[in-house]
């Protein structure tokens, strides 16, 4: 436009009925001077939430089902918005937002002291141990280049001390129409939004300053010395001597401005699909000749992603020497990259063209395509002509090609990073004997020529043909479930729904469960027969290697885990509609015909004493933590628990999981009923079953009474706090509906009032026991160590403030249409998240009936929910008689 702004404008239908809309500014950490470190991070926290015209912009976006999302890069920032396209006035009120954020932003203190400290908190540790470990390797492959190494502390003790005049001077200098651009992508009319564009953005003004950002943008361009590194790192959490091998080289997916750049890009994208594809099933061999290994570590995102690191672990903690361990991973990266061949290229090339044309055909991909070409100048090819331009390309490319990319840019060489960990100095070995030992590898290499492993196309049917089944007895309810009980005591529950992109065609999940039939006093039968299921994918199967069995299920996309939680058996799986029969195969010979031989069964054993000395991933301590104090105590496993299990030990307990009486398996996704129930049926009908008497369904229980907890965790640097306030509450669809407006008016108080001093707060609602009629309002924070008190305090005053004055009239009238608007289509539709599985569970033993609730939820909320019943509901439900509190804090701090 005149004033420089720029305008994207795309109609798509990839997913029907919906809008992708955002504003750019090509502006990031990049921009930012010394004294404004994090400034253009916390810019996008107020303007996310405050503009001129809208103070509470996340409420209003909120209200009227605009789902808002930002973020910011070292280039650029940007204000995403996404909703449906049902309704004009969100399209209205999306530009509006667009336009606020474009130069109508507002800078208050109050606003700058609750966002920073929102800054702070997002950047808080959720790990200490993963975080320090990734910061240290990332700080070596950096430390050598030109770019700066990361300073979280100079970022945090600027949030502390924010200058509102210098972040006035960030906003102004760079939030100017020349530097800014919309973006809208979906179900929209073109001509006409075209016309609403021009007319609303044209008055924005230039701003003080034209200095361009490309200067900026250039001082940190990668330039590699070419040289390798060789460094010392003492780890005292994992003490365990190994080596971390890093190789970086620039990224060809980051600028991709011509054709010559795509097919570089595509190079570097095949080459790492079959380096991956080749490297895990090394990794999966009994003894492999490294731990781990990625060819996007960091998911390729140091350096503004302008780096491609490929990286490797050896364990050292064996009887070979450091030059033994590095030969044989130098030695099996040659094998790696000489077992890539001209038939493993082909496939490749048709894997990357679907997946490549499936992600360009969506509207979120689309705009971040237009962003980049916005921001860094990229090509945004899209529809049939990418499709055929891309097709071209890859066909152009030969193993030749392939071969020549790998020897000129993946070698070992150069601009490799040699970390050896807990590991003496003095045993460092000298650059020069380790370039000697890798052309000695690479000899040693070209000998074998390549690698061979065992593949399969298809997997050998076990079952007997499909019968004729009457359906005539699986009655389909008024919610499209239908729900039968087989012969051997299985019960199947399906549920079948739209797919919400493109990529979820087709795709059917399985969800199992039951009962552990074992009494927790029997700790011995019980530790034994929760863990088995960990064994599973350890050994071989039938005639199958377990390599094999592993590699079909990716090459097919299949999923299969088995494990335990809360006193169940779970067996869990997403396979495609089209290999049903496959799937149940894999699943019938992992379940029925294991072939453990003693070598995987110490290689499970020493990969489970392992465990204990990793840390574990924050939401997973978390939940366990809850379960371990809210719910009954069930034995849990120990090193010397481990050291002592036999392998009689596992097969007595294996066969506990693997015997299907009792199980309920509930069958979700993109699937017709009428169809795909007589192939289930028929399947599931003849795993064989023995009856069990399970005496010990209600072991697990919640404890409803106050609990107040403290505990301990290593691997923490700071606070974390859950609070739950349990009530027993007679149950009923209506009041199911008024729990759930509680929840969110709860929500977002704790986010308006904890958010100075943590990223995420948030409350949520939930049963934690259905049956007794027991729910629990839960709040849940991070802090500062030392913090958490006030913040609990703040918590539980939010708390009674929405108990003693309930909810607003204006509230009220908005939180309506949105839980409608917010409830409805997950029920017809799934994406990531499947709505049915959890909320058929909930009702499957119940006497309560789940689709009263699912076709009267909607009616209670327009016809049946008034001021009067919410606030009564709020006296009544939020009580403090029960309060548990949880807080994890650093051990010895």
């Amino acid at each position: 436009m005149k004033n420089g702004f720029t305008y994207y404008i795309k109609k798509n239908e990839v997913p029907p009925g919906q809008i992708q809309m955002l504003l750019a500014v090509k502006a990031g950490y990049y921009q930012q001077k010394q004294n404004q470190k994090e400034y253009a991070h916390l810019l996008e926290h107020i303007g996310a939430v405050h503009t001129v015209k809208y103070p509470q912009l996340l409420k209003v976006a909120d209200s009227a089902s605009l789902i808002l999302a930002a973020r910011t890069g070292y280039d650029f920032t940007e204000y995403q918005l996404t909703f449906s396209s049902d309704r004009p006035e969100k399209l209205n009120l999306a530009l509006e937002f667009l336009y606020e954020w474009s130069g109508n932003m507002i800078i208050r203190e109050n606003d700058v002291a609750v966002e920073s400290g929102s800054v702070i908190g997002e950047g808080r540790s959720k790990s200490y141990y993963r975080d320090w470990y990734l910061d240290t390797i990332s700080n070596i492959v950096l430390s050598n280049t030109n770019f700066g190494l990361q300073d979280k502390a100079g970022s945090e003790a600027s949030m502390r001390n924010v200058n509102i005049e210098a972040l006035k001077e960030f906003h102004n200098k760079w939030y100017r129409p020349d530097l800014e651009a919309a973006i809208i992508v979906g179900d929209i009319n073109p001509d006409s939004l075209e016309k609403v564009i021009i007319n609303r953005f044209n008055d924005l003004k230039s701003g003080y300053d034209s200095e361009s950002p490309e200067r900026y943008n250039e001082q940190f361009k990668i330039i590699l010395p070419g040289k390798n590194q060789y460094q010392s790192l003492k780890d005292s959490i994992n003490e365990s001597s190994r080596i971390v091998i890093t190789s970086k080289r620039k990224n060809d997916e980051k600028f991709v401005r011509s054709r010559e750049d795509l097919r570089k890009m595509l190079l570097q994208k095949l080459t790492s699909m079959m380096y991956d594809k080749i490297g895990k099933k090394l990794k999966d061999q009994y003894d492999p000749p490294f731990e781990n290994y990625t060819s996007s570590f960091s998911s390729n995102s140091l350096a503004n992603g302008q780096l491609q690191i490929n990286y490797w672990m050896v364990d050292t903690d064996n009887d070979l020497d450091i030059k033994s361990n590095m030969m044989q991973l130098f030695t099996a990266d040659e094998l790696v990259k000489g077992t890539i061949d001209k038939e493993m290229l082909e496939k490749s090339k048709q894997v990357l063209y679907d997946d490549l044309v499936t992600k360009n055909s969506e509207s979120r991909d689309i705009s971040i395509s237009l962003l980049n070409h916005f921001v860094l100048g990229n090509r945004a090819v899209i529809g049939e002509r990418y499709e055929r331009e891309l097709r071209q390309v890859l066909e152009d490319i030969g193993i030749s090609e392939i071969k020549n990319y790998i020897n000129t840019g993946w070698q070992l060489s150069e601009n490799t990073d040699y970390t050896f960990i807990n590991i003496p100095v003095s045993s460092i070995p000298k650059h020069q004997n380790v370039m000697k030992w890798y052309q000695e590898a690479k000899v040693k290499a070209r000998k074998k020529s390549k690698l061979i492993f065992r593949e399969i196309d298809t997997i050998s049917n076990v079952f007997q043909p499909l019968k004729n089944v009457d359906l005539s007895m699986v009655k389909e309810n008024e919610i499209g479930v239908s729900s039968l009980i087989l012969p051997n005591g299985i019960k199947l529950i399906f549920k079948p729904s739209e797919p919400w992109m493109e990529r979820y065609k087709n795709q059917v999940s399985i969800y199992g469960y039951k009962e552990v039939p074992i009494s927790i006093r029997n700790k011995k039968e019980y530790i034994t027969a929760t863990t088995a299921p960990d064994l599973m994918f350890y050994g071989d199967v039938e005639d199958y290697s377990k390599f094999e069995l592993k590699q079909f299920m990716l090459d097919h996309q299949m999923r299969l885990n088995y494990y335990h939680i809360q006193n169940q058996f779970i067996i869990d799986g997403v396979f495609q509609k089209n290999d049903i029969q496959s799937f149940f195969n894999v699943l019938h010979r992992y379940l029925l015909n294991p072939k453990y031989n003693q070598q995987a069964f110490e290689n499970w054993k020493e990969d489970q004493i392992l465990k204990f000395s990793q840390t574990l991933d924050h939401n997973l301590m978390i939940r366990e933590t809850v379960e371990r104090t809210l719910f009954t105590k069930v034995p849990q496993i120990s090193k010397k628990d481990i050291a002592a299990l036999t392998f009689q030990d596992y097969y007595e307990g294996y066969n506990k999981f693997t015997n299907l009486y009792g199980y309920t398996f509930i069958i979700t996704g993109d699937f017709n009923s009428e169809e795909l129930i007589p192939e289930v049926q028929n399947y599931l009908s003849e795993f064989p079953t023995v009856i069990e008497n399970n005496m010990f369904q209600n072991q697990f229980t919640y404890n409803f009474k106050t609990i107040s907890e403290t505990v301990e965790y290593e691997d923490v640097n700071n606070a974390v706090v859950e609070l739950y306030f349990p009530v027993q509450i007679d149950y009923s669809s209506k009041t199911q509906v008024v729990l759930d407006l509680l929840w969110k008016r709860l929500d977002e108080a704790i986010f308006d009032r904890l958010r100075s001093g943590s990223y995420m707060p948030h409350a949520y609602g939930k049963w934690m026991d259905f049956e007794k009629g027991i729910y629990a309002f839960i709040i849940s924070f991070d802090s500062d160590l030392g913090n958490q008190d006030k913040m609990i305090k703040s918590a539980v005053e939010e708390f009674k403030q929405l108990r003693d004055k309930g909810v607003a009239p204006t509230w009220l009238e908005t939180a309506i249409p949105l839980r409608i608007d917010r409830y409805e289509p997950r029920l017809d539709r799934f994406y990531l998240v499947n709505f049915w599985p959890d909320f058929l569970k909930r009702y499957e033993n119940s006497e309560r009936s789940a689709t009263e609730e699912v076709l009267q939820y909607s009616s209670l909320l327009k016809h049946f929910i008034d001021l009067e019943d919410v606030n009564e509901a709020a006296k009544k439900y939020l009580s403090l008689d029960k309060r548990q509190e949880i807080i994890i804090i650093p051990k010895n701090k």
